[in-house]
């Protein structure tokens, strides 16, 4: 589609002490894929004009899901959390 704004906003990893410290900012390509981690923190700011369409796929390990590297950690944030790092879906301090 034909859009403006609406960059896709990476933090750190769900669990550890920096999931919500900005890591970096891609400004989306016309025909190009983006793939990350499962646990990457991760969101689209706002369209800021026009439309956009996404094509979303997740991919399951049930090996993974079974070992021990996929259970779940949540540590303690190191630090205040980057502003666009919160989330109104997911974060009970946004907006605060």
């Amino acid at each position: 589609g034909n859009y403006s704004g609406a960059p896709l906003v990476f933090c750190g990893l769900n669990g550890l002490p920096d999931h919500r410290q900005l890591k970096a900012v891609y400004e989306h390509t016309l025909g190009h894929a983006v793939l990350h981690r499962g646990r990457q923190r991760h969101g689209a700011e706002d369209i800021t004009a026009g439309e956009r369409m996404n094509l979303v796929v997740w991919s399951y390990s049930h090996a993974y899901r079974s070992s021990a590297a996929s259970e779940k950690r949540h540590e303690r944030e190191a630090s205040r959390p980057d502003p666009r790092c919160v989330s109104y879906t997911h974060d009970r301090d946004f907006n605060q």
